[in-house]
């Protein structure tokens, strides 16, 4: 049994919500950085960095009036972590993944869905880890991303993504697996 704390950046208003009904909304876009769930950070180290990111992830999201951090603790068997920090998870991957483009490629010549997944990698990767979660019964997913939190252009130069990652994103797929919900400080 693996027990993670796990933070959340949402609005006040959305927090009073998540833990009065104990429920989030599952983020189901085709674009999603680790499938479709319920979005956290966590860190490895420490609690301040993955407090820092959920914190700095509400602050981006413009229509947010008071940013607030939940911490959420959750419980869940290992056999259910599909996580692609480690080796074997990364292969499963890139075998899923290049199977499907080799078939997908193929045939969606014409087929306007299918070139949008091989033309946007964001969309292939989310298509690819929902396709392996729903084969093995994963319901959490941990992935290393870079995410830009603020957008920032100097002199007409814009800031751009990075390949080395600042943040270990948390999908959870599935609420019944968070034992404790709570807001919390930024400090």
């Amino acid at each position: 049994m693996e027990i993670f704390d796990c933070y959340h950046g949402t609005d006040g208003h959305f927090a009073d919500i998540i833990i009065k009904e104990k429920k989030f909304n599952i983020s189901e876009k085709e674009s999603e950085w680790a499938g479709s769930g319920i979005y956290f950070f966590i860190s490895d180290d420490d609690s301040v960095q993955a407090k820092a990111n959920a914190l700095k992830w509400a602050r981006r999201n413009r229509t947010f009036s008071s940013p607030t951090i939940l911490r959420a603790t959750v419980k869940i068997e290992n056999k259910k972590i599909f996580d692609l920090r480690k080796a074997y998870d990364q292969s499963v991957f890139e075998y899923y993944s290049e199977a499907y483009f080799r078939k997908a490629a193929t045939r969606g010549a014409t087929d306007p869905r299918i070139r949008s997944l091989l033309e946007d990698a964001s969309k292939l990767d989310c298509f690819i880890i929902n396709k392996i979660c729903d084969e093995y019964c994963y319901k959490v997913v941990i992935k290393q991303s870079h995410i830009i939190f603020e957008s920032i252009t100097i002199n007409g130069f814009k800031f751009t993504k990075s390949f080395v990652s600042n943040s270990t994103i948390f999908c959870l797929r599935d609420s019944q697996y968070i034992t404790d919900l709570e807001e919390c400080s930024y400090g």
